[in-house]
C-alpha cells in the first residue's frame, strides 16, 4: 500500500528513484566500467584470470545462495550449490595429486589465503621476526596482531621508511641462533628390539617416539636391511636432539632449522668417546705411512649428507601421510638452475629433482688400497691363523668385513675354493673365489680351532673358561681390535675395508678381468660405484712416469722413406727425446 491508499505495482525490492536519478547512476557505471576496461591490458601485481565470462551467471545474481556447512553433506537450507562445489573440489584435488582422506571447501577469495598464510607462519615460527608494509591491507596488519594476541611470541616490526612501501601481506624471517654454543643433550637411544622392526628410538622415559617408530616401520617394509634400519635409527635420534635444544617441535620444522642443523655439525664435535683408535699421532693429521687422514671428533662430509638423505626420506614420508609436517626441512634445489617442478605435467605425478639443498660438496677421495709391501707387514705382524686367513680372504675375495664374519662351515666349498657370503643391503647369497694361500691358512685355523659342524659360525674366538676353553663367535670389534694391534706397531691406520680396495685395484691391473668383473666380485649395483675403488695412488703413478720417461724409447721399425732425413723423422715422431 502507498501513502495515499492505493496499491503498489511495483516489484518488490525496487528502490524508488527519479528518472534523472537512473540516468546518472547508469552513466557512472558506465564510467567506471570504461576506466576497468582501460586499465586491464596493463595490470600487473595481481594473480588473476582476464578471460572468465561471468555473464552465464547473472541469472544466479537475483537469488540468495549460502553453502551451509560441509559441502559433502547437503544442507536443510535449499538455496545451495553444494554439487557445483564438490566437482570442483573433485576436480581440483584430481589435478594436484591430493592424497587419500583429502578434505577441502571454496574460500571467499585470496584474503582467507593470506589469514591461512600468516596463521601457518606462526605457527610454524613462533620465534620469528614479522615484517609488513604500513601500505599492506588493514586486514593483513590486523590479523597479524590478532595472531600475537592468540599467542605467538614472534615479533612484529612495521615497514614504513621506504620510498615505494610494499603491498604485500607479512614477511616472516627468523633470527640467528648461536649454533656455536648449541650442545646437544644426552636425550633419547636407540635400542635393539624382538619383531619385525629390529631397531626403535626411545625417548628419556623409555617410550618409543611415535613418529620414527612409524616411519620405521614402513622402511623396513620396504626391504631394507637391519644396519640401514640402525644408521637411520640414529640420525633421527641426532636430529629429535637437536629439535629439543632450538625448541621446535618435530612437525613444525622447517628449512631453518635443516639448515642450522647442517651447520652446527659442520662444526660440532661428537664428543668424548666418539673416537675409538688408539694412536700417538693428532687427531685429523695425515698418517705417513698409509697417507690417510686420522679420524678426528668432526662429522664428516658423508656423515651429513647421509643425515640429510634420511632427514629429507623421514619427512617427505609424513608429508605424503597428510597428517604430520606441512613442509621438508631438507628440500631439494631446482635442477639445473630451474623453478622446481616448472614444466610439470599436473596429470603425471610429481618426482624428486634436482640436489639436496644443504648437501655439502664430497671431497676428493683418497685411495684406499695398500701398496703390496704394506700388505706384506701387516700380514706379517698378524699373530694367529685365524687372524691371517680372514684378512688373506679379505684380500683375495673383497668381501666386506661383516660379510665374511657371517660366514658359517657349511659356507666353504674346498674343491673350487669358494666361499659364500650374505650380500649387504640386498641379503643375496654369492659364492666368490678365493686364493689358494687363504684357503691353505683356512685349513690351519681350523686345525688349531677343533672340529665344527656345518651350521658352526666359521670364525671363533677361544676364551679360558674354568679348566677348559669356549668357544665365542668373533665380532666385528673384535676384528677392529686385530687391526688396532698391528697398527699400533706399525703406526699406521690400515682398516678392513682397506683390504677390499685392495683387491678391486688388484683385479683392475689385471687385463684378463673386466670392470664388470670386479663389478659382479665386489657386489655392486652401478658401475660408478665400482669406478670409486678404482683409484689409483699419485705416488704409483709418478713412480711408473718416472720410469717411462727414464727409458730409452724404442728404435723406429723399418726403414725411413726416400726422400725423408732420418733425423727430420726422428723428431717429428718423438724418437730421440721424450
Amino acid at each position: 500500500m502507498t501513502a495515499h491508499g492505493t496499491t503498489d505495482t511495483r516489484p518488490p525490492g525496487l528502490v524508488i528513484r527519479s528518472p534523472r536519478a537512473h540516468r546518472a547512476m547508469n552513466a557512472r557505471l558506465r564510467a567506471v566500467e570504461a576506466r576497468v576496461a582501460a586499465a586491464g591490458p596493463t595490470n600487473i601485481g595481481f594473480p588473476a584470470a582476464r578471460d572468465i565470462d561471468y555473464r552465464p551467471l547473472a541469472p544466479l545474481l537475483g537469488h540468495l545462495l549460502n553453502n551451509l556447512g560441509d559441502p559433502r553433506i547437503d544442507p536443510l537450507y535449499p538455496g545451495h550449490v553444494h554439487d557445483l562445489e564438490r566437482e570442483v573440489l573433485d576436480f581440483t584435488a584430481e589435478l594436484f595429486r591430493a592424497p587419500s582422506g583429502w578434505s577441502g571447501y571454496l574460500n571467499s577469495g585470496g584474503t582467507e589465503g593470506n589469514l591461512y598464510g600468516m596463521w601457518l607462519g606462526r605457527t610454524k615460527l613462533p620465534n620469528a621476526v614479522a615484517y609488513y608494509s604500513s601500505a599492506a591491507h588493514p586486514v593483513d596488519r590486523t590479523t597479524w596482531q590478532n595472531h600475537r594476541a592468540a599467542g605467538s611470541n614472534g615479533h612484529r616490526q612495521s615497514v614504513s621508511t621506504m620510498r615505494r612501501p610494499l603491498r604485500s601481506c607479512v614477511v616472516m624471517m627468523v633470527r640467528d641462533r648461536d649454533l656455536a654454543s648449541l650442545v646437544l643433550p644426552r636425550w633419547g637411544r636407540v635400542v635393539r628390539v624382538d619383531g619385525p622392526l629390529p631397531f626403535v628410538v626411545v625417548d628419556a622415559d623409555g617410550s618409543a617416539v611415535e613418529p620414527i617408530e612409524v616411519f620405521l616401520r614402513d622402511f623396513v617394509a620396504r626391504g631394507s636391511s637391519q644396519g640401514s634400519v640402525r644408521s637411520y635409527a640414529y640420525a633421527l635420534v641426532r636430529w629429535w636432539r637437536f629439535l629439543r635444544v632450538v625448541e621446535v617441535g618435530w612437525e613444525r620444522a622447517t628449512s631453518a632449522e635443516g639448515r642450522d642443523f647442517v651447520l652446527w655439525m659442520r662444526q660440532a664435535r661428537k664428543g668424548a668417546g666418539a673416537r675409538k683408535d688408539r694412536s700417538t699421532f693428532e687427531p685429523g693429521s695425515v698418517n705417513p705411512v698409509t697417507r690417510k687422514q686420522r679420524l678426528d671428533d668432526s662429522f664428516k662430509v658423508t656423515t651429513v649428507r647421509h643425515s640429510n638423505a634420511v632427514l629429507h626420506t623421514f619427512y617427505e614420508f609424513w608429508i605424503e601421510q597428510g597428517t604430520g609436517p606441512l613442509v621438508n626441512p631438507m628440500p631439494r634445489d631446482a635442477a639445473r638452475g630451474q623453478r622446481p617442478h616448472g614444466h610439470h605435467n599436473p596429470m603425471e605425478p610429481f618426482r624428486a629433482e634436482g640436489r639436496l639443498r644443504y648437501n655439502p660438496k664430497l671431497p676428493r677421495r683418497r685411495v684406499r688400497a695398500m701398496p703390496d709391501e704394506a700388505w706384506e707387514a701387516l700380514f706379517a705382524a698378524l699373530r694367529s691363523e685365524r687372524d691371517r686367513a680372514i684378512t688373506a680372504l679379505a684380500v683375495s675375495t673383497g668381501a666386506r668385513a661383516g660379510e665374511l664374519l657371517g660366514i658359517r662351515l657349511a659356507d666353504v666349498d674346498w674343491g673350487d675354493q669358494l666361499i659364500r657370503v650374505q650380500r649387504k643391503g640386498t641379503g643375496a647369497e654369492q659364492w666368490l673365489p678365493g686364493s689358494p694361500e687363504a684357503f691353505l691358512w683356512l685349513r690351519l685355523y681350523l686345525e688349531q680351532v677343533g672340529p665344527l659342524r656345518p651350521g658352526d659360525v666359521l670364525w671363533v674366538t677361544l676364551r679360558r673358561r674354568g679348566p677348559g676353553r669356549v668357544r665365542r663367535p668373533l665380532s666385528y670389534d673384535a676384528l677392529r681390535a686385530v687391526l688396532r694391534r698391528v697398527n699400533h706397531l706399525s703406526g699406521a691406520n690400515w682398516t678392513m675395508h682397506d683390504l677390499r680396495h685392495t683387491c678391486a685395484l688388484r683385479m683392475a691391473r689385471d687385463p684378463r678381468l673386466s670392470l664388470v668383473d670386479i663389478q659382479r666380485i665386489l657386489g655392486h649395483a652401478h658401475l660408478s660405484t665400482t669406478q670409486i675403488y678404482l683409484q689409483a695412488d699419485d705416488h704409483e703413478v709418478i713412480d711408473k712416469v718416472s720410469q717411462y720417461l727414464a727409458t730409452p724409447p724404442p728404435s723406429a721399425a723399418g726403414a725411413v722413406a726416400h726422400g725423408y732425413a732420418a733425423h727430420d723423422v726422428a723428431v717429428l715422431l718423438g724418437g730421440t727425446s721424450r
